[in-house]
C-alpha cells in the first residue's frame, strides 16, 4: 500500500486514528453484506473503503471525547492481544509447544476489586462505540427516507 496515499487520506479525513476508525468501520459493514459506494474493480473491502475515502463518498461523524477515548482503549486491547497471540504462535510453530506442555503452568495473577469495575467500563465504552453508526453516505446526509 502506497504510504503516500495513506497520508493523504488521513489528512482527509482529520488524522491517521479517525482514518483508522473509518476504515474499520466501513470495512466491517462491507464484510456484512454493506454494497460499495464508489465502482471498484476489487473485491478487497481495504481497498473499496479506501476508494470511498478517496471519492468523498464516506466521512467520519464527530465522536465524542468518551467515544474518542472508548476506541483508543479497545484499539489499545486489541494491540495487546495481538501481541500475545505473536507470542504464543511463535512459542508453537518454534517447537516451544513441547515446551510449554511440559512447563509448570504461570501462577494465576489475583484480582483487584478495581479490575472487575476497570473490565465492565471497557466493555460498556466499546459497547457505546459499536452502537455509533459514524459512517455515512454524503449522498444521503441530508435526505429523510
Amino acid at each position: 500500500m502506497d504510504r503516500t496515499k495513506v497520508m493523504e487520506l488521513a489528512e482527509k479525513s482529520g488524522g491517521l486514528f479517525r482514518l483508522t476508525v473509518l476504515l474499520q468501520k466501513r470495512v466491517r459493514e462491507l464484510v456484512n453484506g454493506a454494497r460499495p459506494l464508489v465502482e471498484i474493480d476489487d473485491d478487497n473491502p481495504i481497498n473499496i473503503a479506501m476508494r470511498e475515502i478517496e471519492e468523498d463518498a464516506i466521512e467520519l461523524v464527530d465522536l465524542s471525547e468518551q467515544e474518542i477515548k472508548a476506541l483508543e482503549a479497545e484499539s489499545q486491547m486489541a494491540n495487546e492481544e495481538a501481541e500475545i497471540l505473536e507470542a504464543l504462535r511463535t512459542r508453537v510453530t518454534s517447537g516451544g509447544a513441547a515446551e510449554a506442555a511440559a512447563a509448570p503452568a504461570e501462577p494465576a495473577k489475583k484480582a483487584t476489586k478495581a479490575e472487575p469495575a476497570a473490565k465492565a467500563e471497557k466493555a460498556e465504552k466499546a459497547e457505546k462505540a459499536e452502537k455509533a453508526e459514524p459512517v455515512t453516505n454524503k449522498d444521503d446526509a441530508g435526505s429523510d427516507d
